[in-house]
């Protein structure tokens, strides 16, 4: 296979890539993050057309004050493709993209399956937004 062959296939690779997640993002946007009350105990719902599982996490802006003004923090998980009550189960790994600024909702959505398909079905891989970051600029309350 030539150069030119090579380079057509890999632009189609990226391109159906990029448009498999354009669509399923497409279906969930900010106001269905929205939809999803923010809770201390966290709660999980079908999100990205059912591949998925989304919640808001309620934490305090200030620990020392846990009472005091509070962030939603948007989380995602890709369940184990193994039942929790499996030996084979391996329980969850959260991924955190880094920063300042990484969005680990994203990290999910684009790298989800390739972290799935190196690390094995026996995790539940979960990404998270810190405050201040894309899905969570409107859960700081007063």
């Amino acid at each position: 296979m030539g150069w030119p062959t090579k380079t057509l296939l890999t632009s189609a690779c990226i391109f159906v890539s990029l448009t498999k997640c354009a669509v399923s993002q497409a279906t969930w946007n900010e106001s269905s993050w929205l939809s999803i009350t923010p809770t201390k105990n966290l709660t999980w719902v079908p999100c990205y057309d059912g591949d998925l599982e989304c919640g808001r996490f309620q934490v305090p802006l200030n620990y020392s004050d846990p009472e005091g003004q509070s962030a939603a923090i948007a989380l995602v998980r890709m369940k184990a493709n193994v039942s929790v009550d499996s030996t084979d189960y391996l329980g969850p790994i959260l991924l955190n993209p880094g920063g300042p600024g990484g969005s680990g909702v994203d990290l999910i959505l684009t790298f989800g399956t390739r972290f799935r398909e190196t690390l094995g079905p026996q995790f539940d891989l979960v990404g998270f937004d810190p405050r201040g970051k894309s899905n969570v600029l409107d859960g700081i309350t007063l």
